[in-house]
């Protein structure tokens, strides 16, 4: 499926319920069912700020991964760490010549080393540091564990097994451990010893609420992939019940009780902590996050808003959610008022800006919510700021001014990759695909593994039969994670490359994960032709020609 450069709707709850509980974690993933109707922007997005930084063990793991050494860090770390977070190596570099010079044994030197060699994208630098600290310290668990990371990163999966391994010598109960070796195993399709993996570091860590949490969410996302919700609830229900009044317990629960749509249940245990905890603001939250899909909650949900400004007047996230609640409902008006709060409560920011392009967005004023969006860009511009402004100028039909919006960015700053996959998307819907394999390109030379700019780019090569198609579809396929929109590329690029079998199996699976979907559908169909199942191609396009949707490829079927 090429990513579209449209946006689609999407719930309030899709969007926010599961951001709460596990917000405590930089690495724990939360039971997040999407909406198939995706908004493929904030996954572009997440893609395009795949860097370096946080493609590997960061600053965030320098302090968690081995807890008790680094939790006695103190200035001559916290020092180094600011100058790498502004983006001053050069200074951090000398900073921690000097160091090392005064303390050659200190192994976390030898850590901040590496990190320092990972922003710059020394690889084999930053893992010979990791090597020396491991040499001065043989147990110093944050050595093995960003190897094993690394080598993860690099496809090398035995390699990154053993050195988890070893962490696991040292330090039975490490979380970060059990994740890892998880992980692996589930890229090694070993989902037996990834679960089990999980339940043993469950049982490890069993009185550590975060610990435990952490591993609970990340088994959540596993059961969920799993089709397997069901197995969620004994593990959420034994966690409240031993910690009956613990805000991050009753995320836990929450989360697991919306992923197998008990969604009442959610509904009445979090109604049931608020009125036990009369100034928490959090849960109160969550719970109009959830009322918010029903339309006949909006007195309690109001209600809910008054008791939250009653304890914090200024609650941002309340703000931001009734805003975004507010022109759900239509409530134009008083969400514009909300939305200008925000901007003034936080002027540095362009949280407010974007609050009002969204408002006007809804209401089809498009000049308004473009110039909403033109000064979020220039108070804080960001991926999304970047691809508002340009969707919006080319659903107006300006599509030059969208070009030469980007191409102003890139001038700026010709590794802007946001701004070099939105203006290949544009040359690809112009059909220009000498631009558009330009500008791909330029994002791949900054990030190779990019799903998104390597989908785009096997589209375009499947459409002018290029030798490549396949090489490169196969490669957004796997680093996608089998990811059904990436794989309806894949697996059509398959059927019409000579390979029909290998591609029904993979469109047969991703029109299951997204039944929605019509193009994946319409492939599908064109792949049962293909391999000489007609009754069931008949099928679903009977299906498609009757929808009331559209898609990109309906037209083709006009007088089936």
């Amino acid at each position: 499926m090429t990513i579209c450069i449209k946006t689609a709707k999407h719930s309030l709850f899709a969007t926010f319920v599961f951001s709460l509980s596990f917000s405590f974690f930089a690495r724990a993933a939360s039971f997040e069912s999407l909406n198939e109707e995706n908004n493929y922007n904030i996954e572009i997005e997440k893609n395009l700020n795949n860097n370096a930084e946080n493609a590997f063990p960061g600053m965030d793991n320098f302090f968690n991964l081995g807890r008790s050494q680094t939790s006695k860090s103190n200035n001559k770390y916290t020092s180094v760490i600011k100058l790498i977070k502004e983006k001053k190596l050069k200074n951090a570099r000398e900073k921690l010549a000097t160091l090392l010079k005064q303390n050659p044994n200190d192994v976390q030197l030898y850590n901040l080393q590496a990190l320092l060699e990972i922003q710059e994208n020394n690889i084999e630098a930053a893992k010979e540091n990791y090597k020396k600290a491991i040499e001065v310290d043989p147990k110093i668990i944050d050595g093995y564990l960003n190897l094993a990371q690394i080598a993860f990163s690099e496809g090398q999966l035995n390699q990154a097994k053993k050195y988890v391994n070893t962490a696991l010598t040292i330090s039975k109960n490490n979380t970060y451990a059990h994740l890892l070796r998880a992980k692996i195993a589930l890229e090694q399709k070993d989902t037996i010893t990834a679960e089990k993996t999980l339940l043993a570091a469950l049982k490890n860590n069993k009185g550590n609420l975060e610990s435990e949490a952490e591993i609970i969410s990340y088994l959540g996302k596993y059961y969920i992939d799993e089709k397997q919700p069901k197995k969620l609830l004994p593990l959420s229900h034994d966690l409240i019940k031993r910690y009956p009044d613990n805000p991050l317990a009753l995320s836990i629960l929450v989360s697991a009780l919306v992923a197998n749509n008990q969604i009442q249940s959610a509904e009445e245990a979090l109604q049931k902590y608020i009125t036990k905890h009369k100034n928490d603001t959090n849960n109160r939250l969550t719970l109009i996050r959830l009322l918010s899909e029903h339309p006949n909650k909006g007195k309690k949900i109001n209600e809910l808003f008054d008791e939250i400004y009653s304890i914090e007047p200024n609650n941002l996230s309340a703000l931001v959610f009734e805003t975004n609640y507010l022109t759900i409902t239509k409530e134009y008006k008083k969400a514009l008022e909300i939305a200008d709060k925000v901007q003034s409560l936080v002027p540095d920011k362009s949280t407010g800006k974007q609050l009002k392009g969204d408002i006007f967005i809804a209401e089809n004023k498009l000049d308004k919510a473009l110039a909403a969006y033109q000064q979020a860009h220039q108070i804080e511009p960001t991926n999304r700021t970047l691809f508002k402004i340009a969707d919006l100028m080319s659903a107006q039909g300006k599509i030059n001014g969208s070009i030469n919006f980007l191409k102003k960015e890139l001038a700026i700053n010709d590794k802007n990759i946001a701004a070099h996959f939105k203006l290949a998307t544009i040359y690809q819907y112009q059909n220009n695909s000498a631009q558009a394999q330009e500008h791909y390109n330029a994002v791949l030379a900054e990030q190779p593994d990019n799903v998104d700019a390597l989908n785009n780019l096997a589209w375009l090569y499947l459409a002018q039969n290029d030798s490549r198609t396949l090489s490169v579809a196969e490669k957004a396929y796997k680093n996608s994670g089998e990811a059904p929109a990436i794989a309806d590329t894949y697996g059509y690029a398959l059927i019409k490359l000579g390979k029909p079998k290998e591609g029904l199996k993979i469109l047969e699976k991703a029109a299951k994960s997204l039944p929605k979907i019509q193009d994946i559908q319409y492939h599908l169909a064109e792949a049962y032709t293909i391999n000489g199942n007609n009754k069931q191609a008949i099928e679903i396009l009977e299906k498609i020609v009757n929808s009331q949707k559209s898609f990109s490829e309906k037209k083709q079927l006009a007088g089936c």
